[in-house]
């Protein structure tokens, strides 16, 4: 019996089958594989994604149990790139060099044990523009490179996630899409009274069409018996919304003529002081009475969402609003009165400028322990530090965009390059590198050799040759 493994994260992680509102691609793929190979058995299909995994996160915990539970020909499905993207997350993090070295590790071992190692891009997500047109790339294209260049250079085949769902979600309008999303109203589903907004993580039909992709490409590439492929011809339809933007569209002129009994609704999101990304969610807290939020952009009416049942609301719009200055009118529905409207302005940019360094200077000496200083553009929320491809640590802005830090260990001497990323809604955004030179004692100088005729410490000493362990994380760099 062939066994196909899957390792990744929560997009492909198992879900209870009783739970529709959130399942992963993995807990739907044997569905599709259950004809039977030679033996006369179906493949075994193994599902090791976990919620928060990364590839080193896998290489450490996960890769050792599939190594000695596989069999020559096994197939191993990798599906990582999400979380090694989000830089708020240093524990999951990754740099891109050290993205594709991690790869490769898994690589050489898998093909070492005689499994087939198979790369997968990410899903789509829910990213339309202004215009209702899917952006495929948006937040997965960077990682979804780094893997095709990776199955290129190494002869690894690759199933390519993020190119065939875009394709399956670009047929669909922007609500019809958002029913494969976890993104419902507040009593939508009873799993989740209060709602959710989620563009990442699938219901389950959309656990049903990646796992349509998947099964797609691994029929495509030969990598099983075409007799194992249990494919419907037509993709999984999506689940029907109770509440779309034309059926707000449609009640507006009716609830508009209601008279103005309840309070304005309080919008606490985004933070007009702070740049937001062309997709954000827009929260707050509504009136009493209050049954629903109906969003307007001028007089077109954009969307709506039911008040939770603790009064709060959370709205994400369906496409894009685009870069710039923004204006939502917002206005509470109840059963037999409105609120006035209420208007709430904020920005969105999708480019950020690269943090300014203003300590040390460019090409400038400096001791073994520099500090490094700066202040960063708006919305801005941390910089990370990376050198020599290596993700050195993480620290977060301040709200006057000041930030400050300085690695908890010495320099070796001589010349550095180290670069500053800002990161904005968990994301890399943009970078700058800074040039110095540490002026100390060369590396292996005598000094820092122990004498053969020195005592241990003992209990509670002083001693000037003790190691020093480089320790995780920034310092603020304060004195």
């Amino acid at each position: 019996m062939r066994t196909v493994f899957i390792g990744g994260n929560s997009t492909a992680a198992h879900r209870k089958k009783a739970t529709r509102t959130l399942s992963g691609w993995g807990t739907q793929l044997p569905e599709l594989l259950a004809g039977k190979l030679p033996d006369g058995q179906p493949p075994r299909v193994r599902n090791l994604a976990k919620d928060a995994n990364s590839v080193h996160v896998f290489l450490r915990n996960q890769l050792p149990g599939l190594l000695q539970e596989s069999r020559p020909g096994d197939l191993v499905l990798l599906a990582f790139g999400a979380n090694e993207r989000d830089y708020d997350r240093p524990d999951l993090a990754l740099t891109d060099a050290e993205f594709t070295a991690y790869h490769e590790i898994v690589l050489d071992h898998l093909r070492a044990a005689g499994c087939v190692p198979v790369l997968l891009t990410g899903s789509v997500r829910h990213t339309f523009d202004r215009h209702g047109r899917l952006l495929p790339g948006f937040r997965t294209g960077h990682a979804s490179a780094l893997l095709r260049t990776l199955a290129q250079r190494h002869g690894v085949a690759l199933v390519d996630v993020e190119r065939a769902s875009g394709e399956l979600l670009a047929r669909c309008t922007p609500d019809q899409a958002r029913g494969y999303y976890r993104w419902m109203d507040p009593g939508d589903q009873k799993e989740a009274p209060a709602g959710v907004v989620d563009s990442v993580h699938f219901n389950e039909q959309g656990a049903r069409l990646i796992a349509h992709c998947v099964a797609r490409g691994l029929r495509d590439l030969h990598l099983l018996e075409p007799s194992v492929f249990r494919i419907p011809s037509a993709p999984p339809a999506p689940m029907k919304l109770s509440r779309s933007t034309s059926w707000y569209q449609r009640r507006w002129p009716h609830v508009a003529r209601l008279p103005e009994r309840l309070d304005a609704p309080v919008v606490t999101g985004p933070d007009p002081e702070r740049d937001a990304y062309p997709f954000p969610c827009l929260e707050g807290q509504a009136p009493p009475d209050a049954r629903w939020i109906v969003f307007r952009e001028g007089d077109r009416v954009i969307g709506g969402t039911r008040v939770s049942p603790d009064g709060t609301w959370r709205w994400r719009r369906t496409v894009s609003w685009g870069t710039g200055p923004q204006e939502v009118v917002l206005t509470a529905i109840g059963r037999w009165a409105r609120s006035a409207p209420v208007a709430h302005r904020f920005r969105t940019a999708e480019a950020v400028a690269p943090p300014i360094v203003t300590a040390p200077a460019p090409g400038s000496l400096c001791g073994p322990r520099p500090v490094f200083e700066g202040t960063a553009d708006r919305g801005v929320t941390a910089v990370v530090a990376v050198c020599d491809g290596r993700w050195l640590g993480r620290v977060p802005v301040e709200a006057d965009g000041g930030w400050r830090c300085r690695l908890p260990h010495d320099w070796t001497t001589g010349p550095h390059t180290v670069e500053f990323i800002a990161v904005r809604n968990r994301q890399p955004a943009s970078d700058v590198r800074v040039d110095f030179t540490v002026v100390g004692k060369p590396a292996g100088h005598w000094l820092d050799r122990p004498s053969p005729d020195w005592e241990p410490c003992g209990s509670g000493g002083e001693c000037a040759h003790i190691p020093r362990v480089r320790p995780q994380g920034i310092d603020p760099g304060r004195e």
